[in-house]
């Protein structure tokens, strides 16, 4: 069985958080199944010291009818929903076919290793690690997972296109203006598309996600051009990038692991996670 957790936002009405809660575990039951993801960043440079702007414009798709999976999902009230002080989690289980391996991550002082070092290395599929800055918790945890998709396909994509055009201008003072325009995106559909961890900063609320999607047959042909040096795609987290986040290293339990829902005297505990398969 799989694992597939959801989180809501808290409401006055708790069953409803549950079933929103529900309804996002069964999203990603339906990004596993299948998801496209596709971005396109734009940087411009010009001569000023303020001349400088950046958009990101990023999509997934995935079966519009994805709500209906709930019902695919082993749901128990009693012990698969936790509260926290600003979001409602389930878990959910679910009977797949072909699951990923099991995944069993090292922590250092309550910090997964992926968060700072070097990807784990899982045969057959290819992982990548989502970031997102505090929000309400429910979104934060949303945005991290999304953007590990986004990585994967940064890194998979067989129509990966990069382009950087540099104009120069003269001006009344005999001089020249130079202003570049840089233009990347990325498109491209996974199977197998997998949370294995979730990790939420306890000092900063920052939440960094580990997933996995299949990797594509070895003989797809890549049609890919890289972006310029220099430029930063915040889909491509380095190692180097990941550890210059001053992480804290204090540890604190999530209700995501394999045993019941946990939490502490002092609050909810936010060590987030998602364990893969149970046998």
């Amino acid at each position: 069985q799989l694992i597939f957790h959801g989180v809501s936002g808290k409401r006055v009405n708790h069953n409803e958080a549950v079933r929103r809660a529900l309804e996002d575990a069964a999203r990603r039951l339906a990004l596993f199944q299948y998801a496209k993801g596709s971005f396109t960043i734009e940087e411009n440079i010009g001569a000023g010291l303020l001349d400088y702007s950046r958009s990101r414009k990023a999509q997934i798709a995935t079966d519009e009818n994805y709500k209906d999976l709930v019902e695919a999902l082993d749901f128990d009230p009693e012990s698969d929903v936790l509260e926290t002080d600003n979001a409602v989690f389930v878990r959910t289980r679910y009977a797949a076919p072909d699951p990923p391996p099991a995944y069993h991550g090292k922590h250092r002082r309550g910090k997964p290793e992926w968060v700072e070092g070097p990807l784990p290395d899982i045969a057959g599929f290819l992982p990548g690690i989502g970031y997102a800055k505090r929000s309400s918790h429910k979104e934060t945890v949303i945005a991290s997972y999304e953007n590990a998709l986004y990585a994967i396909v940064s890194a998979v994509s067989h129509t990966v296109d990069a382009a950087s055009q540099t104009r120069a201008r003269d001006n009344s003072f005999t001089s020249s203006d130079t202003s570049t325009s840089t233009k990347v995106s990325a498109s491209e559909e996974l199977r197998g598309f997998y949370v294995l961890e979730t990790w939420t900063n306890p000092a900063t609320k920052e939440v960094y996600t580990l997933a996995i999607a299949r990797r594509p047959a070895a003989s797809a042909a890549f049609n890919r051009r890289s972006a310029p040096a220099g430029f930063y795609c915040p889909y491509a987290l380095t190692s180097s990038a990941r550890s210059a986040g001053a992480l804290s290293s204090s540890t604190m339990r999530h209700p995501f692991s394999p045993r019941r829902f946990t939490s502490s005297a002092g609050g909810s505990r936010l060590k987030v996670l998602s364990p893969t398969t149970t046998r």
